[in-house]
């Protein structure tokens, strides 16, 4: 595991933490969860980059990223987001690697600018299917929501050790950096705006659910999914869906795995995706 230096560039009038690392071949953007950061990908950007030029980034509202309590924070404005933040960067195509909203939010590229995304590596994307975490379902009711966000070791703990199989992965010192986040201004409230957008107690709403099956099924870019047998956050099920509006998806399910197989099976989870881009540049190239 390592972590790069944190680094900052300005996209859309906001200053954006992000880390890199390698100089070599395609760009690959990296690209976390909701309330997650770049430290999300400590297992998997060393090992990207010995063949790729390679990004993660804080979304805006998350990790050490600008918090602007006006912005949107739909899908397809953090998808316009990541797209800008390759044109900052001087990057016109990049592989694009998601995980949870991230891979919502890689698919939302895709939709925006498919010229520009040579290909998806999608770790269980949200928005595909109606089921979630009961915890995300309570925080989107008023109040309650409020009540629960309240970052603290206990509650982050516990919501942490629902996303892994093996609960080691969950150390003292990870919980305590992701509680340190927690607090930052505005990242609660980006993480209650988020979740309200596309949650209720039910689980994801259908309209906007409905608006993503609409893009995603004009998607033709070349598509790995990656899916833990064991995700209680969003279950393996929801794999079907990518899979039917999106038949050219490549999918591969991890057992003993829950909602974070770049953590819980980097090593595995990093060959994979680099043997998928690999095929993509070469079937491109024919």
């Amino acid at each position: 595991m390592i972590r790069p230096q944190d680094q900052f560039i300005h996209v859309q009038g906001f200053k954006v933490r992000y880390w890199t690392m390698g100089t070599a071949g395609s760009v690959v953007v990296l690209i976390h969860g909701i309330s997650c950061s770049v430290a999300e990908w400590a297992h998997n950007i060393e090992a990207l980059s010995l063949e790729h030029t390679v990004y993660a980034v804080d979304l805006l509202g998350h990790g050490l990223s600008d918090k602007p309590s006006d912005w949107p924070y739909s899908g397809e404005a953090s998808g316009q987001f990541v797209l800008d933040f390759m044109s900052a960067l001087g990057t016109g195509q990049a592989h694009l690697v998601g995980n949870s909203m991230g891979g919502l939010v890689a698919l939302e590229a895709a939709a925006l600018a498919p010229q520009r995304v040579l290909s998806l590596t999608l770790a269980a994307p949200a928005g595909l299917g109606k089921k979630t975490l009961l915890n995300f379902r309570l925080a989107s009711l008023p109040v309650i929501g409020e009540w629960l966000a309240r970052p603290n070791l206990a509650s982050m703990t516990l919501v942490w050790r629902m996303a892994f199989v093996d609960k080691s992965h969950v150390t003292p010192a990870i919980i305590a950096d992701k509680v340190a986040l927690a607090k930052l201004p505005g990242a609660t409230a980006v993480f209650l705006k988020i979740l309200r957008t596309g949650i209720s107690f039910n689980g994801f709403l259908p309209g906007p659910m409905a608006v993503l099956h609409d893009k995603v099924r004009q998607i033709k870019t070349p598509a790995f999914a990656i899916w833990g047998k064991q995700d209680v956050f969003l279950p393996v099920e929801q794999l079907g869906v990518l899979s039917s509006l999106m038949p050219q998806t490549e999918t591969w399910v991890i057992d003993a795995c829950g909602h974070v197989p770049m953590i819980e099976h980097a090593s595995a989870f990093n060959q994979r995706v680099l043997a998928f881009i690999h095929a993509t540049e070469n079937r491109a190239t024919i």
